[in-house]
C-alpha cells in the first residue's frame, strides 16, 4: 500500500511541524 504509506508520511511530516 504505497498510497497509504505516502499519506501517513505526509501527515506525520505536517504533524512534526506542529
Amino acid at each position: 500500500m504505497a498510497i497509504f504509506c505516502a499519506a501517513v508520511n505526509m501527515a506525520r511530516r505536517r504533524f512534526s511541524t506542529g
